[in-house]
């Protein structure tokens, strides 16, 4: 194995931090999403790389922004690597069977690739290196099945690579000033090595309610590299403006239906990744659906975008109302392929419901909620169009409600 060309890093401030990797490098943003790139915390930057193996990770090393940390300028007190999770869960087994070889042979294997990628990249950037080691595979109980994420072998099978790959890399860390291993593993399992139900909130990725617990290990981690505490890097970034703004508040959430046609995946609203439909009930004499704000808001205006093919805007009927039980209908109409609802007057609402006054099926591509709002985790309407309003952009179909 290589070995790094030893000089003592000069990194003891701890005021900002960059996390690289799969997946699983999205944990330390703070929440529970893989699609959501806004961090919580002021001193934490991810790279995600992508579905990029522990194996494979020596590509990063020709990344022009990794390759840029050797520059005297790099502002990161540790690097923290998130690699192995992908190995351990899709890659391990297989591996194993193809090669007619044990599972520690080839977790080890896996390991010795990433602490190479370790060394080299140690020995470009100067600076201390953190192995985020991955959590446990999905349980037996997991309802989640997405062919996005293949798991081979039993769930013991994989925890047990995994805690092999731990061991190892822990192993390698031994003796070395400028590499430590952070790991929360063992508190994850069973006594029987199967995954604690519900640490997974997606079935894949861990939750960030063992944020604290990760944390507090990163924090032993950097201890041991003889860093500064990197508890300042935690501080909480609020989001939250000074002034209000109008933004689109229903981006990423996910909208009730009537009923689910058989084949039809849920998609969360605004999810740029995929085309068509992404909203879509059964045909029936009262078919709708609804979405949740999560919370009262000050709305502006509501643009619902149908698929025309199958819900024209003579079909919409729209209504708002704080508590599902007193609901308001909402005057409309069809511009450009929507169907429009808004007014000079800002009213309350949480829920929004968009229903079919025939027979048919709820078919939507996208609904955008323009309310407003002090929380820049929304994003941000054109200052055009909030300004102007939609009854000045799109002309008279509106009416005060």
């Amino acid at each position: 194995m290589t070995k790094p060309s030893f000089e003592r890093h000069n990194k003891s401030s701890g005021s900002r931090i960059v996390v690289i990797g799969d997946s699983h490098s999205r944990f330390w943003l703070g929440h529970d999403s893989v699609r959501n790139d806004v961090g919580c915390f002021a001193g934490v930057d991810v790279w995600h790389l992508g579905a990029l193996t522990a194996y494979n990770s020596s590509k990063i090393l020709d990344i022009d922004d990794v390759r840029s940390l050797q520059d005297m300028q790099n502002p990161y007190s540790a690097i923290i690597l998130s690699f192995g999770e992908i190995d351990c869960r899709a890659h391990a087994l297989k591996q194993a069977h193809l090669q007619c070889r044990s599972i520690d042979v080839i977790a080890k294997d896996i390991a010795d690739r990433l602490f190479e990628t370790a060394i080299h990249l140690y020995d470009l950037a100067r600076t201390p290196i953190v192995l985020w080691a991955p959590p446990p595979t999905a349980p037996k109980t997991t309802r989640v099945v997405n062919p996005r994420f293949p798991s081979i072998g039993s769930m013991y099978e994989r925890n047990y690579a995994t805690s092999v790959f731990i061991d190892r890399i822990k192993e390698l860390s031994v003796g070395k000033s400028w590499i430590s291993v952070c790991s929360i593993f063992d508190d994850l399992i069973l006594p029987d090595g199967g995954t604690k139900p519900g640490i997974l909130y997606d079935g894949f990725h861990l939750s960030s309610v063992f944020f604290p617990l990760a944390r507090d290990a990163l924090v032993e981690s950097c201890r041991n590299l003889g860093l500064a505490d990197p508890s300042p890097c935690f501080r909480r970034n609020w989001g939250i403006d000074a002034r209000a703004q109008y933004r689109e508040v229903s981006i990423g959430l996910v909208a009730t239906v009537s009923s689910v046609p058989a084949g039809v995946r849920t998609i969360r609203i605004g999810d740029k990744r995929f085309g068509g439909v992404a909203i879509e009930s059964a045909p029936s004499d009262d078919s709708w659906c609804e979405v949740d704000l999560q919370g009262e808001f000050q709305i502006k205006y509501i643009q619902i975008i149908l698929n025309n093919e199958h819900f024209k805007a003579e079909d919409v009927r729209c209504e708002i109302s704080v508590d599902r039980n007193h609901r308001m209908v909402m005057q409309g109409g069809e511009v450009e392929g929507s169907f429009f609802v808004g007014g000079s007057t800002l009213l309350y609402a949480r829920y929004i419901r968009i229903s079919r006054i025939t027979f048919g099926a709820v078919s939507i591509r996208n609904i955008r909620v323009c309310a407003l709002t002090y929380d820049t985790r929304y994003p941000s309407i054109d200052e055009d169009e909030s300004a102007a309003g939609p009854s000045e952009r799109f002309g008279t179909v509106f009416g005060d409600a």
